[in-house]
Parts: C-alpha cells; sequence; structure tokens
C-alpha cells in the first residue's frame, strides 16, 4: 500500500471481502467495504421450487423441449454489482450434455432449463468483473422419464444420508434420524453412476448401512442412486 495526503493505493493479495479504513488528523475514521479481485459464486438455488435443484428433472413424454417458466436455476455471487448481476455479457452458462436445453433470461445470473432426453446432466456458469472472470460453479442432476412408475424422492423425503461428501476415500451410507419409512423387509440396493449415466459402482447395503472407496474414480462430481422399495432417491457425490 502507497498513499499521498489525498490518495491512496492498495495492492490486492487475495480475491475476497475487504475493509479499508481511513483515518484523519482529527481521529475520525472513515470505513468502506470493498471487494477485491475476480467474482466468486457461491452456489445455485431454483427460486421456484423447481424438482431440478432436488437431483431430477421431469421429461413429460417425448418431443421437442418445451420450457416452463418455473424450471430456472439462478446463481449466488460476490463481487459483482447490482447492475453486473443484471448483464448478460458479465455471465457464462453452459450444459453439460444434450440432455437438457437452456435459455437466458433478461437478468444475467438466471436461466431456463428444459428436459431433452432422460439421464445424467447438469448446468454450470461462471461470471466476471473488471477483474476477470470467476471459477465455474456447477449444478448436476437427472432428467427422469414422467411415464416411469418409479417414485423420486423429495429432499425433504430422503432417508438416507452419505458422508463424508466430498471424499476421496471412504463414503457411508447411513439411514436420517427419525425415519420410519423402512422395515425389516424393506428392499434397499444403491448404484454409483458418473455424469454421463455410466455405473461405476454396485452398492450392498445390509442393515440399512453400507460403505464404499472412491479412491480409484477420477476427481469429479458422482450421483449415487438409493432404490428403496421402488422408490428413488438420488445424492451427488464429490471425488476430490
Amino acid at each position: 500500500m502507497s498513499f499521498t495526503n489525498t490518495s491512496v493505493i492498495v495492492n490486492s493479495l487475495y480475491d475476497g471481502q475487504g475493509v479499508l479504513t481511513a483515518t484523519f488528523q482529527n481521529g475520525q475514521t472513515v470505513t468502506k467495504n470493498i471487494w477485491v479481485g475476480v467474482p466468486q459464486i457461491t452456489g445455485l438455488f431454483c427460486p421456484d421450487d423447481s424438482t431440478i435443484c432436488s437431483g431430477t428433472f421431469c421429461q413429460q413424454g417425448l418431443g421437442l423441449p418445451s420450457f416452463n417458466l418455473t424450471d430456472s436455476v439462478v446463481a449466488n455471487s460476490n463481487g459483482l454489482t447490482t447492475a453486473q448481476i443484471f448483464d448478460k455479457t458479465n455471465w457464462e452458462w453452459e450444459r453439460v450434455n444434450i440432455n437438457i436445453v437452456i435459455a437466458g433470461d433478461i437478468r444475467g445470473d438466471q436461466t431456463y432449463i428444459a428436459p431433452n432426453f432422460v439421464g445424467q446432466t447438469g448446468v454450470r456458469v461462471r461470471a466476471k468483473n473488471n477483474c476477470g472472470w470467476s471459477e465455474w460453479s456447477e449444478l448436476y442432476f437427472e432428467v427422469v422419464d414422467c411415464g416411469v412408475g418409479l417414485s423420486r424422492l423429495s429432499e425433504q423425503e430422503k432417508v438416507f444420508i452419505v458422508y463424508p461428501n466430498p471424499s476421496n476415500d471412504i463414503v457411508n451410507i447411513d439411514v436420517k434420524g427419525g425415519k420410519t419409512m423402512l422395515t425389516v423387509h424393506s428392499k434397499v440396493s444403491a448404484e454409483l453412476f458418473d455424469i454421463m449415466g455410466n455405473s461405476k459402482a454396485k452398492i450392498n447395503i445390509k442393515n440399512n448401512k453400507a460403505s464404499f472407496n472412491v479412491s480409484t474414480l477420477n476427481k469429479g462430481i458422482y450421483v449415487l442412486q438409493i432404490y428403496i422399495d421402488g422408490k428413488t432417491e438420488s445424492h451427488q457425490i464429490g471425488v476430490k
């Protein structure tokens, strides 16, 4: 940092929130919060409670992709002004494969999603300010056929917890506290898929518990499908 009687030059060391305080000769101070460096995408969410954010997305039969205005994803971010957030040129949205179609909104931090083909898929997004582009942030989910009788459990209905997540070694599957859906006669199994829908492991769940090793897998996002008496719950697993 260097300064004169009327100005100050601050050099950044890291990206993130910073605080700049000026102290005058009379003892008074002025403090200003500033953002340093490129933006950060802090998460993706569904503003209209779309099933996209619970891990599954329903494809209503065959035909051309059809957009529903409730099926959108919004990116939370730091390091952008309101004007920069709404400026579409400051954002890049991409689909990970052709199983979905995406369409931008009038604002840059939101995109609409329509199902195209069944299977694993996802979107990713990054943003820029005057300092450059952020890292990519991803959201993965599965497009399912609504005509198939297999029932998908919502986030609130999920029976199992999966931990640690992300992991580079052992991942555990266990029952959430207070869940009573399972009985001694329940049929439970699990399978791990990569984002392209390729099976990576079939997991034997015994006494409603299991552990499996991900150390031999490539880094990235995987999808764990747990099948419970004709119902399915999905978990995203990060391998680091």
